[in-house]
């Protein structure tokens, strides 16, 4: 089957699936294959990375009927279409929740990292994201503090949808 060059391939991307299912960090292959029972083969080596890439994702399909689920359930369970275009130069993506929350103005509840490695609980609305001294920065309002906060993307351990505005305890 031939390829058109320069258009975007639809993936599956096992990171994701995992991300919206565990959180964030800790989500590299060995990681993940511990985390799901999956043995590697050995690390580090193409096809021994194929194979425990191919145990993952078949771990993260059972919740949806394993290989008899459909396509289309498994792009909703990595968080929508995901595309790879190759013509373009790697970007970092966002989670998705952020992705939405950006969008609709809506409040997500965050699990972050602060500058102690303390992991603490906020609800905040995202405003915009930053790029600044080579990181990125999510500019939100943040209920704890009632204020305009910056927070490191790479501090962001969890994020989740608040179903229900009124819920935001």
């Amino acid at each position: 089957m031939a390829q058109n060059l320069g258009q975007p391939m639809q993936v599956l991307d096992t990171v994701r699936m995992a991300r919206r299912r565990f959180g964030r960090g800790g989500n590299g292959l060995q990681n993940l294959a511990s985390r799901l029972g999956v043995a590697p083969v050995q690390a580090h080596r193409a096809l021994a990375d194929t194979l425990t890439t191919l145990g993952v994702l078949e771990k993260l399909l059972e919740p949806l009927a394993g290989w008899n689920t459909t396509l289309a359930d498994a792009l909703i369970a990595q968080g929508g279409p995901m595309r790879l275009d190759e013509s373009q130069p790697p970007t970092s993506r966002l989670p998705l929740e952020l992705e939405e929350a950006l969008e609709s103005g809506r409040p997500v509840r965050m699990e972050y990292l602060d500058a102690n490695e303390r992991r603490t609980q906020r609800i905040v609305v995202p405003q915009s994201i930053r790029h600044m001294s080579g990181e990125t920065i999510l500019i939100a309002h943040c209920q704890l503090r009632d204020a305009r906060r910056h927070f490191k993307l790479d501090r962001i351990v969890r994020l989740s949808r608040i179903a229900d505005p009124a819920s935001q305890e």
